[in-house]
């Protein structure tokens, strides 16, 4: 009975919470612009309030609002919309910090990387944003945030002096950022970003698969730590995102100038990274059915 109680009382909150973020989005999308809310839209209260602490980010309800604040900004084109977006890709490197350690920083780099994708995504923001409700969206917003939020993500990813790839520790995050963010932009958009976004592909769908990015000769070692820091980031449907993406690339024939420059040098390791996500299916399938 207890724990029937706590069920309900649960998706209560849920439901709370969702009615909460919608209509903080709707409020910021009709009245932000006339000063009403403060500086920036209502942006600067929203972060006092804590809307983009390491806590938010890393719960499903923080993502979900501060997915639901920036698309309230972003489909109306306010300015405040790259200040917040700057403060997502900030957290992407993040610096833990008392009271919260590693594992919660990083946590909070997987939301933050999440509610890039949540803003863009169709029913982003809910229902008081939509024209039906009277909202205000911009034609092709999501292509503009597409193109201006991009390179910053993209430069933490460039190869460093030693021609390595940037990032680091947290490159997973970047890597996590870019799918979640290409994944609700109009394909065009994307495929014209192609030679920044399909030579990370691979890597990317390493990475939401939980995997790290891995090679045919990677130590035990190594592919061990791979999979460790990669495992936060590991996201079912961004992963399937990431795949269509890759698709797209390999029969749409807008990217096939991209194709064609980063095919001698990528070509393999997309093959290799559909191949391993597609063993990896095929295991897991046999190993079902030998166990029922």
């Amino acid at each position: 009975a207890v724990d029937a109680g706590g069920y309900t009382m649960g998706k209560q909150l849920g439901v709370v919470q969702r009615a909460a973020t919608e209509a903080m989005a709707s409020v910021v999308h009709k009245h932000g612009k006339s000063g009403c809310l403060g500086p920036d839209s209502g942006l600067s209260v929203a972060k006092v309030a804590g809307l983009i602490s390491v806590g938010a980010l890393g719960s499903p309800a923080g993502v979900a609002a501060v997915g639901a604040m920036l698309r309230a900004l972003a489909a109306r084109a306010d300015p405040a919309a790259a200040l917040l977006a700057a403060d997502l890709v900030a957290a992407l490197s993040p610096s833990p910090s008392p009271p919260f350690g590693v594992a919660a920083a990083v946590s909070a780099a997987a939301g933050a990387a999440k509610a890039l994708g949540a803003a863009m995504a169709p029913s982003g923001g809910g229902p008081g944003l939509t024209r039906a409700c009277h909202g205000s969206e911009k034609v092709i917003f999501r292509q503009r945030f597409f193109t201006q939020t991009l390179p910053s993500i993209i430069a933490q990813l460039k190869p460093s002096g030693g021609g390595r790839g940037g990032g680091g520790a947290h490159r997973p995050a970047h890597l996590s950022a870019l799918v979640h963010l290409a994944r609700h932009a109009p394909i065009a958009a994307v495929l014209q970003a192609g030679d920044a976004v399909l030579p990370l592909l691979p890597e990317a769908m390493s990475t939401l698969a939980g995997a790290g990015a891995l090679k045919e000769d990677t130590p035990a070692s190594a592919a061990a730590a791979a999979a460790e820091r990669s495992a936060p980031f590991a996201d079912p449907d961004a992963l399937a995102a990431a795949v269509m993406l890759t698709a797209a690339f390999l029969a749409d024939p807008r990217g096939r100038d991209s194709l064609q420059r980063h095919a001698e040098e990528h070509a393999g390791a997309i093959v290799d990274a559909l191949c391993r996500l597609g063993a990896a299916g095929a295991v897991g399938s046999s190993s079902g059915s030998s166990s029922s």
